[in-house]
């Protein structure tokens, strides 16, 4: 019987601190944290880099529009997807 290799697909948000190059590196798939500063909305390291981010900014949560792309993108590139729910 011949074994059958899965791939897994790493996804996480920007808040987690890797950096857009190591990312990419590491094929793992991050979605921009959204922050909210003077009522606009920005994207981190998308609309602001790590250094530009302001303390005083409302961080939200990354938008389900993006998630629900993402997710669909691997589902048609790798098969399954199975998020990880935290409680």
């Amino acid at each position: 019987m011949q074994e059958v290799m899965k791939k897994t697909a790493v996804v996480t948000d920007s808040n987690a601190g890797i950096l857009p190059e190591e990312a990419a590196e590491k094929q793992i798939f991050v979605l921009p944290m959204p922050f909210m500063i003077d009522g606009k909305d920005y994207l981190e390291h998308v609309d602001l880099t790590e250094e530009a981010l302001p303390s005083g900014g409302d961080m939200l949560l990354p938008y389900t529009a993006d998630v629900m792309a993402l997710m669909t993108a691997l589902r048609r590139e790798w098969g399954v997807v199975y998020p990880e729910e935290r409680g």
